[in-house]
């Protein structure tokens, strides 16, 4: 009898054990499943850009890829820690190379209608394959490299802009580039954001495009080629003859509008 409870006692203590064992089993795949793409940090990844070597996150986060070859062949030959740009595999348009390759050569910006990775594999060197390795974009999300370079991260997208009066109205960019009457358009990296300024805002009417319903600051996610535009109203001093202005009634637009007759008695000062 006491045997039979002894060894009841031990069956329960098993059963126990297993059920304990598979929902720990449980609870780790399901703690693994909700980390966003495991695999190597781009913090970890180095390569060789602009003339020193830099881990791939801190390129990213610095804006250094432009789509044009920046590192003239070179690669870094000595780490600390982490896995050197000739180590991890990339396939871009079907071509399957190295990370440093695709830096040297340009064509680390995939701008194509299709995705570069499909039927992705390691067959040329030995590596660490590009969906392996997690970088945080410009805009903050996170992705695996082969992902990153399908979606074009690692290019540079135009935002031009346009307005309709010349003279003393401008459009202005916080970072740098767009000045318009000088310069209206300017390329920037994929997920940068650029706060627009439309002067004088006395003035301002309205935005175009992307910016539509903003006021006369506007702020702009670069995630493609974008192209917007600013409407300001007429006022006197814009270098336009408006409806009704003379060079008498308004001195700034004296250069567009005709001068008042001769001997008509206005000068316009």
């Amino acid at each position: 009898m006491r045997f039979d409870l002894k060894l009841k006692r031990n069956y329960v203590f098993v059963i126990f054990l297993i059920v304990l064992f598979a929902s720990l089993g449980v609870f780790v795949y399901s703690y693994q499943q909700s980390i966003p793409n495991p695999g190597h940090g781009a913090d970890s990844v180095w390569i060789f850009i602009n003339g020193r070597i830099i881990d791939l996150q801190s390129a990213i986060n610095g804006e250094l890829f432009s789509g044009v070859a920046q590192s003239s062949g070179a690669s870094p030959t000595s780490v600390s820690s982490g896995q050197k740009g000739s180590e991890i595999l990339v396939k871009i348009n079907g071509v399957e190379k190295n990370l440093q390759q695709a830096i040297d050569d340009g064509s680390i910006c995939y701008r194509g209608g299709s995705p570069s990775s499909a039927g992705y594999s390691a067959r040329m060197v030995e590596g660490h394959p590009a969906t392996s390795v997690i970088i945080t974009t410009l805009a903050g999300v996170e992705k695996n490299l082969q992902q990153a370079i399908d979606d074009g991260e690692f290019c540079q997208y135009s935002l031009s802009v346009s307005h309709n009066w010349p003279g003393p109205s401008s459009v202005t960019s916080s970072s740098g580039g767009i000045s318009c009457g000088s310069s209206c358009s300017a390329n920037y990296a994929k997920g940068k954001s650029v706060t627009l300024s439309a002067s004088p805002p006395q003035y301002f009417a309205q935005w175009t495009g992307k910016c539509a319903g903003s006021p006369s600051s506007c702020n702009v996610v670069v995630d493609s080629d974008t192209s917007l535009g600013v409407v300001f109203s007429p006022y006197c001093g814009d270098s336009v003859c408006n409806g009704g202005e003379s060079c008498s009634s308004c001195s700034g637009d004296c250069g567009a509008c005709p001068p008042p007759p001769s001997g008509g008695g206005g000068g316009g000062s």
